[in-house]
């Protein structure tokens, strides 16, 4: 996940089910399929219990090799994502490199002023946050940590675990064009043998207006692939916290890879 360790300021607050935004277009909420009390127990009971399953709404829940939540078109309307999108590209991006990682990032956006992020902010810190706890049951508190990440030829984000005090839930939304496995970008899910990350098991595509979000535990190995395309990989995203849990048995997040070498674009 991509790293950015600041909560969001105390004057953004819990919000109402729907917020309007500026420009007079429709109100920004979830996805309602998502909102309805019967799918958030369902769903619910999936990721507490640790069972697969494919929901009517597109939602799905895969536990392998660790639990994660998939929720395709999660902001509604569209023309709000639109929006959004365009200011998102419009944000200052600095470019963080190391052994681990290669792509860019914004600063954290708890301060941003723009219109359509501020919007996507209070969902987040308001409606979200509530779901959130409703679903994993975990007594989240109030701190969320959001960031935008860029990724572009080459960008790429090495394999390690996101563990860091009181990290529970890291979340991942994705404003990307049309995308394919060939562009490389995939999220990818490493199982683990003797607690230590040890193979791909699963790999998410990047798609448009789709969120995922898993829970942060010793064993929650997973990567950016390595960009393959000239097309730029832009999410938002950060974590939920709450309780600390046990330390893990590694303490630092590794390194399990060699830094990917330029492949050819496919």
């Amino acid at each position: 996940m991509e790293n950015n360790n600041l909560s969001h300021s105390p004057e953004d607050g819990p919000v109402s089910k729907k917020l309007k935004i500026d420009d007079g277009s429709e109100n920004v909420q979830i996805n309602a399929s998502y909102l309805e009390s019967d799918f958030v127990k369902s769903l619910s009971d999936a990721f507490c219990n640790k069972e697969e399953k494919i929901f009517e709404n597109g939602a799905k829940i895969i536990n392998e090799p660790f639990t994660c939540c998939v929720l395709p078109d999660f902001i509604q309307p569209d023309d709000f994502t639109d929006q959004l999108k365009k200011d998102v590209e419009e944000l200052e991006v600095e470019l963080k490199l190391s052994d681990l990682y290669q792509f860019k990032q914004s600063k954290d956006l708890a301060t941003c002023k723009i219109t359509s992020i501020s919007h996507l902010k209070s969902v987040i810190y308001g409606k979200f946050l509530e779901w959130m706890k409703q679903i994993t049951t975990i007594p989240l508190n109030e701190k969320v940590d959001i960031s935008c990440s860029c990724y572009t030829y080459t960008d790429h984000l090495l394999c390690h675990d996101d563990e860091l005090e009181g990290r529970r839930i890291a979340y991942i939304y994705y404003l990307v064009p049309e995308w394919e496995e060939k562009n490389g970008g995939s999220l990818d899910l490493f199982n683990t043998v003797n607690d230590e990350p040890s193979e791909i098991v699963t790999s998410f595509v990047p798609k448009w207006n789709n969120l995922i979000f898993f829970e942060v535990s010793p064993v929650s190995f997973h990567q950016v692939s390595e960009i393959l395309g000239f097309k730029t990989r832009t999410s938002i995203s950060g974590w939920f916290y709450g309780p600390p849990l046990k330390p893990a048995v590694h303490p630092v997040e590794k390194i399990i890879l060699q830094p990917p070498a330029n492949f050819p674009v496919c």
